[in-house]
């Protein structure tokens, strides 16, 4: 678990900067919505990762984890049944409401991908103290 606690990090550190770099182009030079891929891809790298950590017994999940992945997953399944509900034409009040649902989904996940990324570092910054005093025990 250490090794993908590591890895992890590393990758969404690379995407983030990348999003940084592609939105910051995108804005300036190619006005489109390039952008978007990469924060799709750092959704996606997020939804893979939390549920390694969720169903790995090897990995502590603390507070903050079991409330992230309790509001990330009630926005992933909202977002399918929103999915459904558009594709079998249903226009009533329960797909109103899971619009909004998903609307603020939109706007939160940002908030989201920020207190995962804070958590990884977390973990991340925990490996590495503990690699950094079995070496200096050594």
């Amino acid at each position: 678990m250490k090794k993908f606690i590591v890895l992890d990090f590393n990758i969404q550190s690379y995407l983030i900067l990348a999003f940084i770099a592609i939105l910051v182009i995108d804005i300036a030079v190619l006005h489109s919505a390039a952008s978007v891929m990469v924060y799709f891809l750092i959704a996606l790298e997020h939804i893979i990762s939390s549920a390694k950590r969720f169903f790995n017994k090897q990995y502590v999940r603390r507070p903050a984890f079991k409330i992230y992945y309790g509001i990330s997953m009630v926005f992933m399944l909202l977002f399918l049944i929103l999915i459904i509900a558009c594709s079998l034409k249903l226009q009533d009040s329960i797909t109103g409401f899971m619009f909004g649902m998903f609307a603020f989904g939109i706007f939160g996940t940002p908030v989201l991908a920020i207190a995962y990324y804070l958590i990884c570092y977390r973990d991340y910054r925990k490996v590495k103290e503990t690699e950094m005093l079995k070496r200096n025990h050594n």
